[in-house]
């Protein structure tokens, strides 16, 4: 199929299952692929996330997330 260019993750709160779902998703992504996280404010979720852009060299727009957030609250 075609690679995912935007995918949403809004799983468990802990270091691994984000990871685990980094690993899940990255062979189904585009090279340029725009991840959105829920919950970032999650020690063990940031953590996660600083763990994988170190290891993939990948970016991290928190005020696009902010934005979002702010937009879409219910």
């Amino acid at each position: 199929g075609m690679p995912i260019v935007v995918a949403f993750i809004d799983g468990q709160h802990d270091y691994s299952s984000v990871i685990e779902q980094f690993e899940w998703q990255e062979p189904m992504l585009a090279d340029n692929a725009i991840i959105i996280l829920d919950d970032v404010n999650y020690i063990e979720v940031a953590m996660a996330i600083e763990k994988w852009k170190s290891l993939k060299g990948a970016t991290y727009d928190m005020m696009a997330y902010l934005k979002m957030q702010m937009q879409y609250r219910f």
